[in-house]
């Protein structure tokens, strides 16, 4: 289970940025959707970092 920052519940240090974070997967191509997840996955990572 992740929270809303991706991090993993009960596991210290471990975030999942991937597809696999998508409630459903779309029914054509994920590589935009893939993308986006990954983009707003490292602006959270650095957003905590610089705080």
């Amino acid at each position: 289970m992740l929270d809303e920052r991706r991090r993993v519940r009960g596991v210290s240090g471990l975030r999942v940025i991937d597809t696999s974070v998508m409630l459903a997967i779309t029914s054509g191509n994920t590589g935009n959707s893939t993308m986006m997840i990954a983009e707003k996955g490292v602006a959270m990572l650095l957003e905590e970092e610089y705080q």
